[in-house]
């Protein structure tokens, strides 16, 4: 089952090729929306306000 790609390591490319093209779409649609957080995730304590942090330079007076 060469369907006209000459011969069988030419038609094993295009198959693997084809293969893997499908099972990346697959899996994409899969876990599209997937999120590796919970669902009810407590704020981060340590988190880091908008707007940046305003330190001081050491040697600033």
């Amino acid at each position: 089952m060469l369907m006209g790609l000459g011969d069988w390591p030419t038609a094993l490319a295009v198959y693997c090729s084809v293969a893997a093209t499908v099972f990346g779409v697959i899996y994409g649609t899969i876990c599209w929306n997937r999120s590796d957080e919970p669902a009810a995730a407590e704020p981060m304590s340590g988190a880091r306000r908008r707007g940046g942090s305003r330190r001081r330079n050491r040697h600033h007076r």
